[in-house]
């Protein structure tokens, strides 16, 4: 109980923190500490997954579907099967998705949409996990460029490009 107690402060205050660390091949790209880490624990199983399930198949496309922070491990896969050079298409839909990395990973990721990967974020305009990490001067955390808004009225509007 104390261990789980501590491991949510000392999480709670890393992300207060905005820890931002060097994404792999992308000069000056960089994303969130914890997302980076807690996906590096889970890349093998996902890799494994596509080379069992789809790399040999007569698949032309995957689509990866996150919601929360389910989208940005979803999204860290699917670049990392990009860099792997495979041969489907690839697409991303997220739901509520946070915000992953600084201005340059952003600009990564839309320099790879409708080429490499298409990328569509949901967001509830009443949802406040799409608003984390909290932005402020000292914090570089971007989106990429579309994002889809649901408003109260239930209407879905697209925004960005």
């Amino acid at each position: 109980m104390v261990s789980t107690l501590l491991q949510r402060a000392f999480f709670l205050v890393r992300k207060l923190q905005n820890i931002l660390v060097p994404y792999p091949g992308i000069a000056g790209a960089k994303i969130d500490y914890e997302f980076k880490s807690r996906f590096e624990s889970i890349k093998p199983k996902f890799i494994e997954f596509y080379d069992t399930h789809v790399k040999n198949k007569d698949i032309k496309h995957v689509t990866g579907v996150g919601h929360g922070s389910g989208g940005v491990y979803v999204l860290l896969g699917m670049l990392e099967l990009i860099a792997l050079n495979i041969k489907q298409k690839l697409s991303v839909f997220t739901l509520g998705q946070p915000r992953v990395g600084n201005r340059q990973f952003a600009h990564y990721l839309n320099s790879l949409a409708n080429t490499k990967i298409r990328i569509s974020r949901i967001t509830n305009m009443d949802d406040y996990v799409p608003r984390l990490p909290l932005s402020n001067s000292n914090s570089f955390y971007t989106h990429t460029l579309l994002e889809n808004w649901i408003e109260a009225d239930d209407c879905l509007c697209a925004t960005g490009k």
